[in-house]
């Protein structure tokens, strides 16, 4: 077709309408600025965050740490443990006292205050407490 002439001026693959679009840039609104400011949020904390298998190591050596710190082997040659404690409930004040056998899982807990007694343990089978409604 030499020497015939387009009928549209701006070119074959052109419209008019996007002739008067190009001069204009989309507008960039509150809506997408937030979602792109979201969308970079959520790949910087992604990127930065460790995976749960990281998070559960670094777990393991904060424990570790803590372990050996407040004597490490040592308390693998703790058997039990008592312990004895005030506390004050309202204006209540009374005793705890606890013996723990720390290898069988089984203790003893005796709380008293004034003019009450409540004591509670587990014997290595069943779950026990003794209160004023008596033993249960």
């Amino acid at each position: 077709m030499k020497g015939s002439v387009h009928p549209n001026p701006l070119g074959p693959f052109k419209t008019p309408h996007a002739a008067q679009c190009e001069d204009r840039a989309l507008p960039f609104t509150k809506l997408t600025r937030r979602a792109y400011g979201g969308m970079l949020v959520a790949c910087a904390v992604a990127t930065l965050w460790p995976p749960p298998a990281a998070r559960a190591a670094d777990a393991q050596r904060v424990v570790a740490e803590a372990f050996a710190a407040s004597g490490g082997a040592a308390w693998d040659r703790v058997r039990s443990l008592h312990i004895h404690a005030v506390v004050r409930q309202g204006e209540r004040t009374g005793i705890v006292d606890e013996l723990q056998d720390v290898w069988a899982g089984r203790f003893v807990r005796r709380v008293a205050y004034p003019g009450a007694v409540d004591a509670s343990g587990f014997d290595g089978v069943a779950v026990w407490a003794h209160g004023r409604g008596g033993v249960s």
